[in-house]
C-alpha cells in the first residue's frame, strides 16, 4: 500500500469520519430513547413467543429505571445549586469581546472587581473570546474560553454562532445567573439566541455608542432585546439623550479599572522596577491603542523627536500583540504587561493617540498629554474630546506628522512648571468611576 494515502490531513476523510462519528452519537441517542427501548420489549417478544409473559416485568423495570435516572439527576442538581426549587441564583456573568486591545475586557473587569468589592458573596462568572485567561484568575474570577471566529481558517459565522450559542446556554444552565453582562463592538447572533432561550436574566450591554441600530442578517424574530443598555461617558460628556431607539439607557462616568485603590506602589518603587532615575523627565509611550499598532514611520517620528530632548522613554505594548523591535537604546524601556496603568506614577507625561480608553485613562491618573490625533484609527468623537482637554490646558496637540510642531510641544511639556499647570487643570476634569455606578446599579436590581 502506499505510503500516505490515509493521511490524516486529508479532507475527504477527515469529512468521512465527522460523518461516522456524527451517525454513531445520532444512533446512541436513539438507543438510550425510552421509545426505542419500550418498543425492543415488543419486538423480541413477538420474536420469541414465550418472552410475552415477561412484557409486564420488563416495562416494570424500564421504568423504575427511568425514575431511579431522573432522581439521580435531582440529586446532583441539588449538590450544585443547592434547594433544587431555586430558579436564579447570586451569580453575575460577563461576556466581553475584543477584536484587539483590551478596552471591553477592561470595562467588563473593572465592573467586576467593583462587584465583589460590595458584595464577595456574589458569584461572578467570566465568558471571553479572550486568550489572556490568567489575568481574569488573577483577580479571582473563574473564566470559560471560547476562541473567536477569526482563530480558525475560514470559519463561516453560520458554523461560528451555533457554537458559541451551545456554549453560553451551557454556562447559564449550569449557573443560573440572575445578570448577564455583555460589552463588546457588535451582538453576536449566537448570543442573542442564548438569551432568548433563557428566562429569567437580566440582561445588560455595555456599549459606548448607541447611535448605531444593531443589525442582524439572520432570523430578528428569535432575537432578544437587553432589558438595559449602560453608556459610559467622557469626562467632559454631560449625558444627554441622543438619538437612539433604545429606551432603557443608563448613563455613567467613564469605567475605569484601578488596580491599586489601596497602598499603591510609590513613583520611587516603580521607577527602581524599571530601573529608571529617580530625577530623570520619562514620557510614557503606548504602541498599541485599542487594537492599533504605530507603523513604523510613526514610531520613529516620535522617537527621533524624544531625541532631542533630555527624556527616557518607556514604551508599553500589549500582551496579546507582536512584540516591539530590540532598540539600542540605554534609555529606553519596554513593558509587556497587564494593566500598563499600574506604572503610570512614574511618568511625567505621555505621547497618543487619543483613543476612547487611553485617553480618559490619561486623565483619570493625571497625567499630561500629548495628542497626535492623526495616528490611529480617526473619529469625530475623539477629535471633539481631544479639542475641549486642550481647551482645559490638560493636554496639547499636534496635528499631523509635522516635526517642527512635534519638537515645539515637547520642549513645551518639558518644562516642570507647564505640566505642573496640566496638572492643576485636570483636577476639574476628573469624574467618578463608572464601575461604581454600573456594580451598583446591577446589585439594585437583582
Amino acid at each position: 500500500m502506499q505510503e500516505g494515502i490515509f493521511d490524516e490531513s486529508d479532507d475527504s476523510l477527515n469529512s468521512s469520519r465527522t460523518n461516522a462519528e456524527s451517525y454513531k452519537f445520532e444512533l446512541r441517542k436513539i438507543r438510550n430513547s425510552k421509545t426505542f427501548k419500550l418498543s425492543t420489549i415488543f419486538v423480541r417478544a413477538f420474536e420469541k413467543p414465550w418472552k410475552l409473559i415477561f412484557i409486564p416485568f420488563n416495562i416494570l423495570t424500564l421504568f423504575l429505571q427511568s425514575v431511579f435516572k431522573k432522581t439521580q439527576m435531582i440529586v446532583l442538581e441539588e449538590n450544585y445549586y443547592g434547594k433544587k426549587s431555586q430558579k436564579r441564583r447570586d451569580c453575575v456573568v460577563f461576556f466581553p469581546t475584543d477584536e484587539d486591545g483590551f478596552e471591553h475586557f477592561s470595562r467588563s473587569l473593572a465592573v467586576a472587581q467593583k462587584i465583589n468589592q460590595r458584595n464577595p458573596n456574589m458569584e461572578i462568572i467570566f465568558i471571553t473570546t479572550m486568550t489572556s485567561l490568567n489575568i481574569i484568575q488573577d483577580y479571582g474570577f473563574p473564566a470559560y474560553h471560547i476562541p473567536n471566529r477569526k482563530s480558525f481558517n475560514d470559519m463561516p459565522t453560520s458554523v461560528w454562532n451555533p457554537i458559541l450559542q451551545e456554549y453560553i446556554e451551557l454556562v447559564l444552565d449550569n449557573h443560573q445567573p440572575k445578570v448577564f453582562v455583555f460589552d463588546g463592538n457588535y451582538q453576536h447572533f449566537g448570543m442573542i439566541k442564548a438569551l432568548a432561550n433563557s428566562d429569567g436574566i437580566f440582561t445588560i450591554e455595555i456599549k459606548r455608542n448607541i447611535k448605531h441600530k444593531l443589525k442582524i442578517n439572520e432570523n430578528k424574530e428569535s432575537s432578544k432585546p437587553f432589558d438595559v443598555v449602560v453608556k459610559p461617558g467622557v469626562p467632559f460628556d454631560e449625558h444627554q439623550q441622543d438619538n437612539s431607539s433604545i429606551l432603557n439607557v443608563v448613563y455613567t462616568d467613564p469605567i475605569q479599572l484601578v488596580e491599586f485603590e489601596e497602598s499603591p506602589p510609590s513613583r520611587e518603587e516603580i521607577r527602581n522596577q524599571l530601573g529608571l532615575p529617580q530625577d530623570a523627565t520619562v514620557v510614557f509611550l503606548q504602541n498599541t491603542e485599542n487594537g492599533y499598532k504605530l507603523l513604523e514611520k510613526e514610531m520613529s517620528f516620535i522617537l527621533d523627536a524624544l531625541e532631542l530632548v533630555d527624556v527616557w522613554i518607556v514604551i508599553g505594548e500589549s500582551i496579546v500583540g507582536s512584540r516591539f523591535q530590540n532598540i539600542n537604546n540605554d534609555r529606553i524601556r519596554v513593558i509587556r504587561d497587564y494593566p500598563l496603568t499600574r506604572y503610570f506614577p512614574a511618568f511625567d507625561f505621555t505621547i497618543m493617540a487619543g483613543s476612547f480608553e487611553t485617553f480618559h485613562t490619561s486623565i483619570h491618573h493625571s497625567l499630561p498629554a500629548i495628542c497626535i490625533p492623526t495616528i490611529g484609527i480617526g473619529s469625530e468623537s475623539r477629535d471633539k474630546r481631544i479639542k475641549k482637554a486642550v481647551e482645559k490646558g490638560f493636554m496639547r496637540i499636534v496635528n499631523g506628522l509635522s516635526e517642527k510642531q512635534l519638537n515645539k510641544t515637547i520642549e513645551d511639556i518639558m518644562d516642570k512648571q507647564n505640566r505642573q499647570d496640566m496638572w492643576d487643570s485636570v483636577i476639574y476634569l476628573h469624574k467618578p468611576n463608572g464601575a461604581d455606578q454600573v456594580s451598583g446599579f446591577i446589585l439594585e436590581n437583582i
